[in-house]
């Protein structure tokens, strides 16, 4: 039957607060066909972005806080990361290092306000792509789509 997981393998997420996030049942949550992208934050162009990123089939999910990015990333397990330099909760480069120390396969795009070589070399080292955020929504979608 479509949704059911016969093993019946539960995983809750839950955020540092200990909040429960969402649980899901292994096996069946995640479509391994589909592109899918994680937008933590609330830039200015995340609703259009991610409206043109479903447009051309992309699964999206939007975060208000970096404090659900593991969940997220253990329960629909995207492609793409895209992250603030700098969330309320800590540093986009050490929330980029995490993940990538994780799951080493997610591609990182680290969102700064404008040309900085210092946060890009930065960037690299924790494997991720710096992307000025001032070029506009053409560039992040060459980015998202490389």
């Amino acid at each position: 039957m479509p949704g059911t997981n016969p093993k019946g393998d539960e995983a809750v997420c839950a955020t540092r607060e200990g909040r429960k996030i969402e649980s899901y049942t292994t096996g069946w949550i995640v479509e391994p066909q589909k592109q899918r992208l994680v937008i933590v934050g609330s830039m200015p162009w995340s609703g259009e972005l991610a409206a043109l990123c479903r447009q051309a089939g992309w699964e999206v999910f939007r975060l208000t806080g970096s404090s659900e990015l593991a969940c997220a990333i253990l329960s629909r397990r995207p492609q793409v990361v895209i992250l603030p330099l700098h969330t309320r909760d800590e540093s986009g480069f050490l929330i980029a290092a995490k993940v990538k120390q994780a799951r080493p396969k997610i591609r990182i795009l680290l969102v700064g306000t404008g040309v900085d070589p210092a946060a890009a070399r930065f960037a690299r080292f924790v494997g991720a792509t710096y992307v000025n955020g001032h070029q506009g929504l053409a560039a992040l979608l060459r980015e998202i789509c490389q």
